[in-house]
C-alpha cells in the first residue's frame, strides 16, 4: 500500500501535467489565431468563390478596391421607363465578411469569406406632360412701327418628366409650331408732312397735366406710353389723356428691361398694365413701347401675340438728360421729317424742361408746315392694318 506522501505527489504531478497541456493548447490557439496578424502573414481569402492570398491586417475595402472595380458593383439611378439617369447614382455595393455586413475599417485577420454583390438600383417615377411650343418670330424690314404680317401658331410637345427632380428626360414634338412674321413699317417715307409727338413714363401729376394743357391749346394730338404703376397712381390723368383725343400705349408696369425677363414675367407685366389702364379709362390699348427700346424678335413676337403693335422712335430728344429747353427744341426740329416719331418724356423725373420746350417745338414744326398725328395714324399711313 502506497504511502500518503506518494499519493499526494502523484496527484500534484497529474495536475501540473493537465495545466501544462492546457497552456500549450491556449498558446497554440493564440498563435494560430493571432500569429498571422502579429506577423502580417499571408492568409487565404475567398471572394465570391475565388481564392486569394492577402497579407493579414489589410483593410477589407483596400483589398477589394485593389482587385475589383467596385464602381461596377454600384447600382444605377434609373427612371421607371428604364432610362439610366446616372450609372453611379444607385446604392453602394453590398459587402459581407463571414456572413456579417462589413464593419467600418474592418481588417482581414485570418481566413475570411467575402461576398461582393451589386448595390440596388434607385428608380425615379416619371410622368408625361403636354407643353405648348411658342412660335418663333422674325421681323421683316427696319422701321419704327411693328405689326403682324403672318400670324404664327403654337405647337405641342410631349415631355417625360422625372417627378423627383423635375428634369425633362425626353421630349417629342407632336405638333410643330408655325413661326410668325412681323413687319417693321418705315414711317419716314409717308407722303403727308406729319410727325408724331410721343411721351414716355407718365402719367405724372404735374408734367402730364401741363403737357395736356399745351396740346389742347394747340389743338394737336400726341401719343403717351404709360407705366402701369403710374396709371394706378393717377387714373384720372390717364383718362384725361384719352379724353383729350390722344392715343395711349402701354410702356410696361415698372420700366423693366423686357430682354431680361422670362416669358411669364412679360405676360404679367402686360396683364397688370392693361388691367390698370382699362380700370382707369374703360378702354384697352393695342399699342406698346418697350422700356429703353430694348427687344428681340422673340419679345416682339410675344407682344404681337398679345395683340399689341410696337412703337419705337426716329428722333430722340434726350430730354431725360435735362440738357436745357433749347437743346430739346433743337433736337426735335433737327430730326423732323415726314413720318418722324419724336421721343420725349412726361414722367420718370423732373420734366419741367420738356414742358418748357414743347410750345417752341410745336411752333417750329408748324412753321415748317408739319401737321400732327398719333403713332396709330402713322401706322396706317405706312401701310399697317
Amino acid at each position: 500500500m502506497a504511502s500518503l506522501p506518494s499519493r499526494r505527489q502523484g496527484r500534484r504531478t497529474a495536475i501540473l501535467l493537465v495545466c501544462g497541456l492546457a497552456l500549450v493548447a491556449v498558446m497554440a490557439f493564440v498563435a494560430y489565431t493571432w500569429g498571422p496578424v502579429w506577423f502580417h502573414l499571408p492568409v487565404p481569402v475567398t471572394v465570391n468563390g475565388h481564392a486569394y492570398e492577402v497579407k493579414s491586417g489589410t483593410k477589407v475595402r483596400t483589398f477589394l478596391s485593389a482587385h475589383f472595380n467596385l464602381v461596377s458593383y454600384q447600382g444605377a439611378l434609373k427612371a421607371d421607363t428604364g432610362q439610366v439617369l446616372d450609372p453611379k447614382g444607385g446604392k453602394l455595393p453590398r459587402i459581407k465578411v463571414d456572413g456579417h455586413v462589413l464593419y467600418a475599417h474592418e481588417q482581414i485577420g485570418r481566413r475570411a469569406t467575402i461576398t461582393l454583390a451589386r448595390g440596388a438600383d434607385i428608380i425615379h417615377p416619371t410622368k408625361q406632360k403636354t407643353v405648348t411650343l411658342s412660335p418663333k418670330a422674325a421681323v421683316k424690314g427696319n422701321g419704327a412701327l411693328i405689326g403682324p404680317l403672318h400670324a404664327g401658331k403654337s405647337g405641342t410637345e410631349l415631355q417625360t418628366i422625372d417627378t423627383v427632380t423635375g428634369k425633362v428626360l425626353t421630349s417629342k414634338v407632336i405638333t410643330p409650331p408655325v413661326d410668325m412674321l412681323l413687319r417693321a413699317y418705315v414711317t419716314t417715307t409717308v407722303k403727308p408732312k406729319v410727325v408724331a409727338l410721343t411721351f414716355d413714363d407718365g402719367p405724372h401729376k404735374d408734367y402730364t397735366a401741363a403737357i395736356l394743357a399745351i396740346l389742347q391749346q394747340e389743338k394737336i394730338p400726341a401719343t403717351f406710353f404709360e407705366l402701369g404703376n403710374n396709371i394706378k397712381r393717377y387714373p384720372a390723368l390717364s383718362k384725361a389723356v384719352v379724353s383729350g383725343g390722344n392715343l395711349v400705349g402701354l410702356h410696361s408696369w415698372d420700366h423693366k428691361d423686357f430682354t431680361k425677363l422670362t416669358a411669364a414675367q412679360i405676360d404679367s407685366q402686360l396683364g397688370r398694365t392693361q388691367t390698370a389702364f382699362k380700370a382707369a379709362t374703360g378702354w384697352e390699348t393695342s399699342w406698346f413701347r418697350l422700356p429703353y427700346g430694348n427687344s428681340t424678335p422673340q419679345v416682339d413676337g410675344q407682344l404681337v401675340t398679345h395683340g399689341f403693335r410696337l412703337a419705337y422712335w426716329t428722333v430722340d430728344t434726350n430730354d431725360w438728360k435735362r440738357p436745357g429747353p433749347d437743346a430739346i427744341v433743337a433736337a426735335a426740329l433737327k430730326g423732323a421729317r415726314p413720318g418722324a416719331i419724336i421721343l420725349m418724356h412726361d414722367g420718370g423725373g423732373d420734366r419741367s424742361q420738356t414742358v418748357a420746350a414743347l410750345p417752341k417745338i410745336i411752333a417750329g414744326l408748324k412753321a415748317q408746315g408739319y401737321g400732327f398725328v398719333t403713332v396709330d395714324g402713322l401706322y396706317k399711313l405706312s401701310g399697317g392694318k
